[in-house]
C-alpha cells in the first residue's frame, strides 16, 4: 500500500539532508516513534485511576518489550509500526468506553497517530471497529457513536487516504488492486 512508503518518507529526507545512511536514519526514526508511543501510553494510563504505579509501570515495560525485543528480528517492519500505534488508539478508546476524561491534546494525538499506524495495514483497522463495537453495547447507543472522537478520527484517516492514494497513486487502484 501506498502509506508504507509514505510513511518512511521523513526518514529518507533526513537522511538526504544529513547525509546519513538510511539504515541508521531508520533505526532512529523508529525508536523515536517508540518513545512517543511510550509517552503517549504512559499519559493515558496516569489518567486510569484504578491502576497503581507499579502497574501502570509494567504496562509500560510490557510495551516496550514487544515494541523492542519481540520484533527484534523484523525491527522498521510495517507491523511493528502498526503496534506503536495500535496500543494507544485502543487505550484512548477504551477511555472513551470506560469514562476517563482525556485532554484533548493528547487523545486526538494518540487517536491520529493510531490511525495513521492502522492505516499501514488497513485489515487490522477490525481491532478499532471491534472497540466501537464493545462501546455501542456497554453503554448501550449505537448512531451516536459516529460522533465520538475515535469513530471521527478513523473515518477521516480513511477518507484522507483513499483521496491521497487517488490523487498520488492512481496506479495503486488499477494495476496493484
Amino acid at each position: 500500500p501506498p502509506l508504507s512508503y509514505v510513511s518512511l518518507l521523513p526518514a529518507v529526507l533526513i537522511g538526504k539532508i544529513l547525509h546519513l545512511s538510511p539504515v541508521f536514519v531508520v533505526y532512529g526514526y523508529i525508536v523515536a516513534l517508540i518513545a512517543f508511543a511510550a509517552a503517549l501510553i504512559s499519559s493515558i494510563l496516569k489518567r486510569w485511576d484504578f491502576l497503581e504505579e507499579d502497574d501502570r509501570l509494567a504496562l509500560i515495560a510490557g510495551f516496550l518489550a514487544g515494541a523492542t525485543i519481540i520484533s527484534s528480528v523484523s525491527f522498521a517492519e510495517r507491523e511493528q509500526v502498526l503496534f506503536l500505534g495500535l496500543v494507544p488508539l485502543a487505550l484512548v478508546q477504551l477511555s472513551l468506553t470506560w469514562g476517563y476524561g482525556l485532554p484533548k491534546k493528547l487523545q486526538w494525538g494518540a487517536l491520529a497517530f493510531g490511525a495513521v499506524c492502522v492505516l499501514l495495514k488497513p485489515h487490522f483497522g477490525i481491532i478499532p471497529v471491534a472497540l466501537l463495537i464493545h462501546r455501542a453495547v456497554v453503554q448501550r447507543r449505537l448512531f451516536s457513536l459516529v460522533w465520538d472522537a475515535d469513530s471521527i478520527c478513523l473515518s477521516l484517516g480513511v477518507s484522507a487516504y483513499l483521496a491521497f492514494s487517488f490523487l498520488f497513486f492512481p496506479d495503486y487502484f488499477s494495476i496493484v488492486l
